[in-house]
Formats: C-alpha cells, structure tokens, sequence
C-alpha cells in the first residue's frame, strides 16, 4: 500500500519518524498531455524531494546516504517496482 501525500512537510515528519518506510512513497508529477507541464511538475518535484530530504540531512535526521536511497525510491524505483517496468 502506497502513502499518498502531497505535502513534503507530511512526508518529512513521515520519514523522520519512521512510521513509514521509504518503499511506500511513490513520486508523481501529475503531468500528462502537455509535455512542458509533465516536465516543469518533474523537475520541480525533484526540487521539492531534494530540499525536503537536504533539510532532514541538515538536522542530522538522515544520512546522506539515507537521503539518497530515500530519493531514488521516492523518484524512481518505488514506480518501477509497483509498476513492475523492471
């Protein structure tokens, strides 16, 4: 079951607290039909993971490898697995 937040504090507070692991939050843009909306959502949505997990790195709530790992499954590798695209 994934976690559906579209709030990065909700998430933060979430990941923090361990009370969900990271392989339950799943990115997503929102962005489909216009290309420059699917793209402009993608690239501020990274923005907003990486400020998000570089502040918890900042308040020592994370490692920096943590913060990594946690980055790649939220981007990434939890749509991969849920959608089985290998």
């Amino acid at each position: 079951r994934l976690q559906t937040m579209s709030d990065m504090g909700t998430v933060a507070l979430t990941l923090q607290d361990g009370s969900v692991p990271n392989v339950q939050f799943c990115y997503s843009s929102h962005g489909f039909k216009v290309p420059e909306i699917a793209y402009t959502s993608a690239k501020l949505g990274k923005q907003a993971v990486a400020a998000m997990l570089g502040e918890l790195v900042e308040n020592g709530m994370l490692t920096g490898i943590d913060a990594a790992e946690a980055a790649g499954l939220i981007l990434a590798g939890n749509a991969r697995e849920l959608y089985r695209l290998g």
